[in-house]
Formats: C-alpha cells, sequence, structure tokens
C-alpha cells in the first residue's frame, strides 16, 4: 500500500503488541502460516501460486504469498517506465553508466514524489513490519518463514524487530542484514569453479584452458576498444549498433552467471569476444537491454537503505581492484545511492 511521507529521525522501534489485540486459542494448537519471502530486492510472491512446491506444505498449513510493497499486485508499482531510459548506456563504461543511473534515479525520485509515492518508505523497515501487520490481521500469533536470497535478509530484519512472532525460518542463499552490498570476492570463487570445469572438459578445454585469464583479457581488451555490436532493440524493433565496453560485459556476466541456461554458454561467449565477433554477445545484449528498459525502484530503495557499514565497503573497494566484476557487484552502489533520496537506516540495524 502507499505510506505517507516518512520523517528523517531514526526507524522507530516496533510497538508491543497488546495482550488484547493478540488472538486467543481455546482448543488445539496455534495455525501453521508459512510465508514465502520473495526475494530480488524487488521480485513479487504470488507468481508463485501455481507451482508445486507449495503442495506438501498445504498439509502443514496455510501458505501466504504475499507481494511486498511497490512490487507485483501491490499499489503502487515502483516499476518505473520512461523514455529517458537508455539501456545502451549501461553497457559503455563504468562512468556513463554510472552518470546515467544516478540520473534516472533522481528523475524516478522526482516523478513518483509528485504522485505522492514516498520512496523513504520503501525499505527493509517498512516491509519487515508489513509482514508482522499481515501476521496480526491473519490472527495469528507466530508464522514461519521461508526465503530465498534477499528474503533472507527480509526474514532475519522481521525476526529482530519482532521478537517471538516466527516459529521457524527457512533461509535459502543467505543474506545477512549486514550483507546486502555483496563482496566480489563471492562471484570470484564461482568463477574459479566455473574454470576448472572448463579446463577439465575434454573438448572446451583444448581451447580454453583457463578460462579465468580469458575472461579478465576480454575485459581489458574491451576497455581498451569496445566492441561494436549490431542489435534489434528489443523495445522499439529497430537495427542499432551498441558499444560493449569491459564495464558493460560486467554487468552481462553478472546478470546471467546465476543463470544456468546462460552460463554453459559462457567459453563461446569470452572466446568470441577475444575474436572480436558479436554474434553470440548479440544475445546477451538484447536480453538484458529489455530488462534494463524499465527500472525496479523497490530494489534500488532497499539496497540503499540497507546500505553497509564503513569496513564492508572498504573490503568490498579492495577486492574490486582486482576481481573481473569490480564494483559492478554493487549495481552502481554506492555512486547512485544518494540520488535516490532514501535514508541509509544505519549500523545499528546492519
Amino acid at each position: 500500500a502507499a505510506i505517507g511521507p516518512q520523517s528523517d529521525e531514526p526507524a522507530p522501534e516496533p510497538d508491543a503488541p497488546d495482550a488484547d489485540d493478540e488472538p486467543e486459542y481455546e482448543d488445539g494448537p496455534h495455525p501453521i502460516v508459512l510465508e514465502k519471502l520473495p526475494g530480488g530486492p524487488g521480485n513479487g510472491a504470488t507468481g508463485l501460486a501455481r507451482s508445486a512446491l507449495w503442495t506438501p506444505m498445504l498439509e502443514l498449513g496455510d501458505v501466504i504469498l504475499m507481494d511486498p510493497r511497490g512490487v507485483g499486485r501491490s499499489e503502487p508499482d515502483l516499476m518505473w517506465n520512461s523514455d529517458a531510459i537508455r539501456p545502451e548506456r549501461l553497457f559503455a563504461d563504468e562512468t556513463t553508466a554510472t552518470n546515467h543511473m544516478r540520473e534516472l534515479c533522481a528523475q524516478a525520485a522526482t516523478e513518483l514524489g509528485a504522485k505522492g509515492i514516498d520512496l523513504r518508505g520503501y525499505t527493509t523497515i517498512e516491509l519487515a513490519d508489513d509482514i508482522d501487520a499481515l501476521r496480526r490481521a491473519l490472527g495469528v500469533p507466530q508464522v514461519n518463514l521461508i526465503g530465498h536470497s534477499y528474503g533472507t535478509h527480509l526474514g532475519l530484519s522481521i525476526i529482530d524487530r519482532h521478537p517471538g512472532t516466527v516459529a521457524r525460518f527457512v533461509a535459502v542463499g543467505t543474506s545477512g542484514t549486514g550483507d546486502m552490498m555483496k563482496l566480489p570476492s563471492d562471484l570470484d570463487r564461482s568463477l574459479a569453479i566455473l574454470s576448472a570445469a572448463v579446463a577439465a572438459d575434454p573438448v572446451v578445454g583444448v581451447d580454453m584452458p583457463d578460462f579465468a585469464g580469458s575472461l579478465a583479457r576480454a575485459v581489458a581488451a574491451l576497455d581498451d576498444r569496445p566492441l561494436l555490436v549490431p542489435i534489434t532493440d528489443p523495445t522499439t524493433g529497430e537495427d542499432r549498433d551498441v558499444e560493449l565496453h569491459g564495464f558493460g560485459l560486467r554487468l552481462l556476466l553478472l546478470a546471467d552467471i546465476g543463470d544456468t541456461a546462460d552460463l554453459p554458454n559462457f567459453p563461446r561467449l569470452i572466446s568470441s569476444i577475444e575474436q572480436r565477433d558479436p554474434s553470440v554477445v548479440r544475445w546477451y545484449l538484447e536480453k538484458r537491454m529489455r530488462q534494463f528498459s524499465r527500472l525496479p525502484m523497490l530494489m534500488f530503495t532497499v539496497r540503499a537503505a540497507s546500505g553497509a557499514t564503513t569496513e564492508r565497503w572498504s573490503h568490498i573497494r579492495f577486492q574490486a581492484s582486482s576481481s573481473p566484476f569490480g564494483m559492478a557487484r554493487c549495481l552502481f552502489s554506492p555512486a547512485i545511492d544518494d540520488a535516490i533520496g532514501v535514508r541509509d537506516v544505519g549500523d545499528a540495524f546492519r
């Protein structure tokens, strides 16, 4: 739901529930409610309703799938559309891409604010309180939570802010309350595993014995001389050329390294770029340009608010200096965070 303006004061501690407000159960066990906390941040959950995953869980109790404020069926929707968005600029050099994203975030905040939508009310703190408000509206004393990725960040925040209201919590791909901004070394380990798998392949490994080294060379080559990629614009249908820089390749790999359908093509992708052949990367570019043609503002408000400690930012920058992914791992933060206008929730939260 839309909310009113939020003050610049620190987020208040939640009120302890009054005894009169809590439901009473005369007979039998408390009902079991399982709430699925979506990932992202910025993903909805109601679209998962048809999944067979929940069928055995229904034997234990009700399953609640909730779209957080700002996404899915919740209103207003913070997915921002504008002709000002130029996805091709995000695949340019890091300065060009970051400056464009800063401009877009500032414009989105202004336009949404003119509609009465205060982006300061879209942080993990508000989302956590929403989940507890739903629990109380359902009339149950406790809920069970299952979260994936950002959903674990949110789940831990619910447990912290509303003690005693969560019976059990399943966290998959855990992101701690201080871990919103990711360390490049996390992906470096994934890259090392992938590189070893490529080297061990009896066919591919012959041509690419050092995938990690090939990737580093491809990024450096694109930084020195961008690759011109002919594409069909996914939003307009027009044929055009896009310059792919090293930072743009980092973004593409970051978006696809968790996609098991795309991951097996990485050796071919990097090999073709080394040969200045745009035919393979064209598919990746068209796919991600379609994705980046809209701005999921909830993702950026939550990330900006949860932030990172000074020490963690120091670790991130140190690792980025040698990681193939660089600062792309943080999706333009912290450079864009002040343009969004969302308050950092502070180290006490983290």
